[in-house]
Order: C-alpha cells, then structure tokens, then sequence
C-alpha cells in the first residue's frame, strides 16, 4: 500500500463530495463509530483475556474494546484501505485528549483550535501521521488559520454518511465509561496491532496463524448465500460457513459474528434457522438493545 496513492485518493474523494462508494471496498467510505451493542455482557466475555486475536477494524471500535479488556496482542485486518488510519487517529486521540475532550471531538458538530487536533497527530508516527497531516493541509478542512472542523472530515465521501449520537455511542461501547477510557489509555501502551489488508474470505485461507478469537462483526452478513432469504437458493457451498471453518484456533477458540436485526422474518433470523439451528459448533446469544430492535451473537466454538 502506497502512502501517497493513500492520500490522493482521500483528498479526491473529499473534494468530489459525490455519493458514497459502495460498502466493502478498497476505498469505501469508513465507520465513524460502531452500531454494534459491545456492552452486551455476553460481548464483553468474548473480548477478554484473549491472548491472540483477529479482528475486522471498522471504526476501530473493535479494537479498542478488545484492548481494554486485555487482548493485546491483534491482527487487524478491512478491506477499506483508510481504516486503519481512523483506528491510528483513534488510539493517538485516546492517548492525547481528556475523556470530554474526546467525546466533543468524535461526536459534536464543533470548530477545534488546530493545536488540539495537532496534539493527536504529534501522537502518532508514520504512514498514519503522513495520512492525517496531508488530510489536515488540505484547503477545504482548515477554517482560517488556526481552526480545524472534523464535521468538515466527517460530512464528506470518507465516511459513512449519518450520525450516531453521543448517548448511543457511550450506551454501546464499554471504553467511552469515563473510567474505562483512562483504564484504555493507560492498555494501548501495552498493545501490539499488525495490519492486514484484504477480503475476509481469501484472508481466512491464507493467514497461517491460530486465534483465542476472531471477531467478524457483521461481515458474515454480506457474504454469499448469508443474504439469500430463500431457503431453495441456497447455494449447495454456505460461503460463510466456510469462512468460519477455515480458520485456525487455539482449544477454547471462538469466532463471533455480529446479526444485525435479529428477529423472526428477518434475513439474519431465517439465516440461522436454515443453515446454523442444529449445528453443535454455533451458538446464539440474543443482544437486549434500547430501542426494541434486538441483534444477537453467532459464536462459533469447534466442537468437531
């Protein structure tokens, strides 16, 4: 991966501000923050004291979380070329700013004065550094000049359009505790990230590393035959089953995926009623969220 290609790129799809790039691409638009429930005390339990972990990057979420509870050693992997830059940005930012501080600059529509957004920066080192004081030259991102808009960042093609407020992001994420945030800053010390770029399904064959945890998010969700609704489409080769299967674990390895909407009718809940229900190495896990509409955990543990 070329950091100038990186970068040219970014500042293009800013400056078109034209309609997003479609999900699960090299260059699609980036989570700003997770719509997972990762408080869920069920999550919680698969993202402690892992010794090796694979995870999909996201927003980042993942990651931090799994850090604070302990998981230091990951290999982080998307197959968006920017995520790892907003994940870096993330973990300089939890370094560098107060917990109210970080909650303002992730989650409200606020002008900071360009030596507070440098503070974040100067906490990084390399490519990721390269990315983001390139991003900040830019002439559409800086308001005069001492004043930097993330909004400005944020409302363009680089991420995914929409907001999470604040209250929902604290709810879902055990790191934005105030006292966890600090406990965070204090792990990130500790952590060692090493990237992969590339797709899910070609990664799990190739990576020849066993795993304490994977954890897939909701990829699962758009790999073929996940989203076919009719059970007589369903391709003879269940492409996320075999997904799951390929990679390598340690005893006691699971593999999480995150069901959106899980519910009767839904295209997660009939998923697991046609392919999972009866099969011994999956368990469900229902996730409560606030605003009625439930999601649940697929987790995978071989027992075969």
């Amino acid at each position: 991966m070329n950091i100038r290609e990186d970068v040219e790129l970014a500042k293009t799809i800013i400056r078109s501000n034209s309609k997003q790039i479609p999900l699960h691409s090299d260059c699609s638009s980036v989570y700003k923050t997770t719509n997972e429930n990762m408080c869920d005390h069920n999550y919680v339990e698969l993202l402690k004291n892992n010794k090796s972990v694979l995870s999909v990057i996201g927003s980042g979420d993942q990651i931090l979380n799994a850090i604070l509870y302990d998981s230091f050693n990951i290999d982080a992997f998307d197959i968006n070329r920017f995520a790892k830059y907003y994940l870096e940005f993330k973990m300089a930012a939890v370094m560098t700013l107060s917990y109210d501080e970080y909650l303002s600059f992730f989650y409200d529509n606020k002008t900071f004065k360009r030596k507070n957004y440098q503070r974040i920066v100067n906490n990084m080192k390399g490519d990721p550094q390269e990315f983001w004081d390139s991003i900040a030259d830019y002439k559409g991102l800086i308001i005069g000049k001492d004043k930097f808009k993330p909004n400005r960042v944020y409302n363009s093609g680089l991420f995914i359009k929409g907001e999470i407020p604040r209250e929902r992001a604290v709810i879902d994420n055990p790191y934005l505790n105030r006292e966890n945030y600090y406990l965070l800053r204090e792990k990130l010390k500790d952590a060692r990230i090493n990237y992969y770029k590339g797709n899910i399904s070609e990664l799990s064959k190739s990576i020849d590393k066993s795993y304490d945890f994977v954890n897939l998010s909701n990829i699962c969700m758009y790999t073929r035959g996940f989203l076919l609704p009719q059970v007589d489409a369903v391709e003879k080769r269940d492409n996320y089953k075999s997904i799951v299967s390929n990679f390598k674990l340690n005893p006691n390895g699971k593999v999480l995926s995150y069901l959106m909407g899980y519910r009767p009718g839904s295209v997660s809940y009939n998923y697991v009623e046609r392919s999972l229900a009866g099969d011994d190495n999956y368990s469900i896990y229902l996730v409560r969220n606030e605003n009625q509409i439930d999601d649940a955990l697929a987790v995978y543990r071989k027992t075969r």
